[in-house]
């Protein structure tokens, strides 16, 4: 027995992708491990919504032409969703001859839409993205005190740390003791002398932007 989804009424030009997706959702279980492994692309993507559909769609695509799919008996509700019952789903005819049939960007633009939202994954991401960039912000603003307090030892080599400090307190108020004597340590071992490089702030990753829907 063939279940009837309601992917047979979605607004695509061919036969084949109704059928691909009716497959891929045979079961909510099915349908939600699709959908994360389009996420999955997403985010390895960077949100790159064009990149990330391109991808699911060739992931799929590979599926149908190389998996040896068979019918499969899943628990549907019935229509008036008062009872289960066990139905058989048949999988589509798809083979590399008429792979080129499906419009397999519908089908991977379908399976990336819970992308488009400002799912708690995105936040998480943006949130990590922010909270990496604060911690290598903080970082350089250290490191460029050390800088500065070594050239201000370059200039004046009989100088105290404590008036060091004081200088570099013209540019930089947060300079700390502990910082001078950091560059103190760096002048003696001879280390390389360089400013320190800003890190650059990523865009956050913006939603999933859907091609069809």
């Amino acid at each position: 027995m063939q279940s009837e989804l309601p992917f047979s009424e979605m607004p695509v030009s061919d036969r084949l992708s109704p059928q691909v997706l009716s497959w891929l959702a045979r079961s909510f279980e099915t349908m939600e491990e699709w959908k994360a492994k389009a996420a999955v692309v997403f985010f390895a993507s960077n949100g790159d919504s064009a990149v990330s559909r391109n991808r699911v769609a060739a992931v799929v695509r590979n599926y149908f032409v190389n998996e040896s799919l068979k019918a499969e008996e899943v628990k549907q509700w019935q229509k008036d969703c008062e009872q289960v019952e066990v139905v058989e789903i048949v999988p589509p005819k798809v083979s590399a001859s008429n792979s080129t049939y499906v419009d397999w960007l519908f089908v991977a633009d379908y399976l990336l839409l819970a992308c488009g939202s400002t799912a708690e994954a995105l936040l998480e991401e943006n949130q990590r993205r922010e909270s990496e960039c604060q911690t290598l912000e903080g970082s350089y603003k250290i490191r460029l005190i050390v800088h500065e307090a070594r050239e201000v030892m370059r200039g004046k080599s009989d100088m105290s740390d404590d008036d060091v400090l004081l200088e570099v307190q013209g540019k930089h108020k947060k300079a700390a003791l502990a910082n001078v004597k950091e560059a103190r340590r760096q002048e003696r071992a001879n280390t390389y002398h360089a400013a320190p490089q800003a890190p650059i702030r990523p865009e956050p990753m913006p939603p999933y932007s859907a091609l069809y829907f």
